[in-house]
């Protein structure tokens, strides 16, 4: 992989990392190196920057956010999109919206930051609230919660409203045997006994809640602000227990797969217990001494509302 920083090209790095998720609103990366890169002050703070593949595609497009140069050490770079600026920012005093959906709220949060929005979220929202000095991110993600949905960066800061897809599939098969290099399953018993979601509206309370399929008394409460209608804390009550679902697979794999988080990826790996289709939740392409790799983070699709795929390692 290479970092392109203005009009240089720079390669040779010890390491490098990018990382794209299904649950983050921005991707980032890291890269090492040896070489005083940065003694000329060739790369500064706040520059605008690209990743590129070997294959010349690029990866993500974003800035420069962190610099660690020490002496006789190695120099690290780290950045991300300017979807970033979500998670660091505050929205600007109060904000109320009536009759609106919920990708014309998220768009007007997002303009102040040069961040364009596009995707499917046409639910009329009746009335959302913000109050003074909450963070953009926070915001966003209470709204997407509301009705099911994500927002996922594609790469260059923009912002893209979706839902879990039960059609997109990577043409890369993942086989015990043939192309995995190495993977786990990793299963952590973080499902409630309940979840509860509460909020208000104007005719009184409503909540709801859900199995969270534990069998011992682990419940879980969260409240949305706001005007809430009892099909959005329904909504959002299911979403939540769902998404304490135990599974999570790794799977790493030789060369650089430009395939994005949100796709089904067919698995064979009788170790991990693992037939069918999973969920790339998130995907990491890397550069180490051996090479470039791709790690996949994996889920059951059922946690995002769509078909079970058995885990052998659950009961």
């Amino acid at each position: 992989m290479k970092l392109e920083v203005g009009s240089q090209v720079f390669s040779g790095f010890i390491s490098a990392h990018v990382r794209s998720s299904m649950d983050s609103l921005f991707d980032q990366f890291k890269f090492v190196s040896t070489s005083r890169i940065v003694s000329d002050k060739l790369i500064k703070l706040g520059n605008d920057c690209r990743v590129i593949a070997p294959d010349d595609s690029t990866l993500l497009d974003g800035y420069i956010y962190g610099l660690t140069v020490p002496i006789g050490g190695d120099v690290i770079i780290t950045g991300s999109d300017k979807a970033q600026d979500l998670m660091n920012s505050n929205v600007s005093g109060t904000g109320e919206f009536k009759n609106l959906t919920a990708k014309q709220i998220i768009q007007s949060i997002c303009s102040p930051f040069g961040i364009t929005v596009s995707g499917t979220a046409d639910a009329s929202v009746d009335v959302f609230r913000y109050n003074i000095n909450e963070r953009a991110s926070d915001v966003i993600l209470e709204l997407l919660g509301r009705y099911g949905l994500l927002a996922n960066s594609d790469g260059s800061g923009n912002l893209v409203l979706t839902t879990a897809t039960t059609t997109d599939r990577a043409t890369l098969q993942l086989v015990e045997g043939n192309n995995i290099i190495d993977g786990a399953v990793m299963l952590s018993e973080n499902r409630n006994s309940e979840f509860t979601l509460h909020g208000q509206n104007r005719t009184g309370s409503v909540s709801s809640s859900v199995d969270g399929l534990s069998a011992r008394h682990r419940p879980s409460t969260a409240i949305f602000t706001g005007n809430v209608t009892s099909g959005q804390v329904t909504t959002g009550a299911a979403w939540g227990a769902k998404m304490a679902r135990p599974e999570m697979y790794s799977v790493r794999v030789s060369g650089i797969y430009n395939v994005r988080p949100n796709t089904l990826i067919p698995i064979e790996s009788n170790t991990l217990g693992v037939s069918g289709d999973l969920l790339i939740r998130a995907v990491t392409w890397s550069l180490e001494r051996g090479g470039h790799t791709t790690t996949f983070e994996l889920v059951n699709p059922a946690v995002y509302g769509g078909e079970n795929t058995d885990c052998g390692w659950l009961a």
